[in-house]
């Protein structure tokens, strides 16, 4: 599913116009992408939760030339994980709508 499919069902489902869900989405992927700049947690029941963490300045090898003794410097940025509530979780651990995706258990 992408943005245009997710406009166009909830528009569907709420009754929105396609123009006044899309609005809706991207206001909230605005205050979102703000909350996680912020360096706050987001949290949506049923649906996830966005935890940012600090990643320290770092230097790696550079594996990609011919010197891999020559480091590269890595700035300081915002790393961010997302977890899957257990509600979720469960739930696709035990349907499988898709047969050529294996099921893990």
């Amino acid at each position: 599913m992408n943005k245009k499919d997710l406009t166009q069902a909830i528009s569907r489902r709420s009754g929105l116009t396609p123009a006044q869900a899309h609005g809706a989405i991207e206001a909230a992927i605005d205050l979102i992408q703000a909350a996680l700049l912020r360096g706050e947690g987001i949290y949506i029941r049923g649906l996830g939760t966005w935890i940012p963490t600090p990643r320290p300045a770092s230097t790696r090898p550079d594996n990609l030339s011919s010197r891999p003794d020559r480091l590269i410097p890595c700035p300081a940025s915002i790393r961010v994980r997302y977890r899957l509530p257990i509600s979720l979780r469960r739930l696709l651990r035990t349907s499988n709508p898709n047969p050529h995706i294996p099921r893990h258990k």
